[in-house]
């Protein structure tokens, strides 16, 4: 303690500490300026580097929303493929399952008429058929014929007549659509053996396309004209034809 009591009083010594008080206060001010202008140093690049990172990070979105979007381009121009992909298969399909837009290949009628008769017969005519045809105007649609048809007698004063008849390969019609047929307006029929102008009680025809589409009428009491019967109003047969 009186050492440190004599330093206090001497002179020298406390110029001597006050000196290197100062010079200490002054490195420390001079430290002190050098650490403000690293710290300057160090935030400014501390930013830098955060503007870089944010920077790439606008980047990697950027390209993410753009990769995003392109997909989602090529997702719906898929999309729109598929979906004309599948209009066309339905479509495939639709002409596939409806009979009525398909090409007449084959046709086959069965046409049975009982006229007020009181002939005592019972024949298969293998030399006299007949025909069964749809028409409109002058022009013929369709026409199914055979060189054999039937009589019989079916009752008191009833005689029926019946033919089988089929589309010749080579008719105008083959390769046609089903579904032209409805523009006939009207039917037309004849057996060779049947006599003219007789009265006909009831009957029917069902006719067979493709082995997939079946029509019938059905032939009202009326008076035949000389020796065909013409029935005007064939609207029945066509019910469920659609294209």
């Amino acid at each position: 303690m009186e050492y440190l009591s004599h330093l206090w009083k001497n002179t020298e010594f406390l110029r001597t500490a006050s000196t290197m008080l100062q010079w200490t206060s002054i490195s420390l001010v001079f430290l002190g300026g050098i650490l403000q202008v690293g710290k300057l140093f160090v935030d400014r690049q501390e930013k830098e580097l955060t503007r870089e990172v944010q920077e790439l990070k606008r980047k990697y979105q950027d390209t993410k929303v753009s990769s995003l979007e392109t997909e989602i381009l090529n997702q719906q121009s898929r999309i729109i493929e598929l979906n004309k992909s599948n209009e066309l298969s339905k479509s495939k399909v639709d002409e596939l399952s409806n009979p009525y837009i398909k090409p007449i290949r084959t046709a086959t009628v069965t046409v049975q008429i009982t006229i007020d008769s009181n002939d005592n017969i019972n024949f298969h005519y293998m030399d006299q058929g007949g025909y069964f045809g749809l028409g409109k105007g002058d022009e013929e649609v369709i026409t199914m014929a055979a060189s054999n048809c039937w009589g019989n007698k079916t009752g008191d004063h009833e005689v029926t007549y019946k033919g089988i008849y089929n589309l010749d390969a080579s008719h105008k019609i083959v390769g046609s659509l089903v579904y032209n047929l409805t523009s006939a307006k009207y039917a037309q029929m004849w057996f060779a053996p049947m006599k003219h102008n007789v009265k006909i009680i009831r009957g029917f025809v069902i006719c067979t396309i493709n082995d997939s589409v079946q029509m019938r009428l059905n032939i009202p009491p009326h008076q035949a004209n000389g020796d065909k019967i013409i029935i005007p109003n064939i609207k029945e047969m066509f019910v469920g034809f659609h294209n």
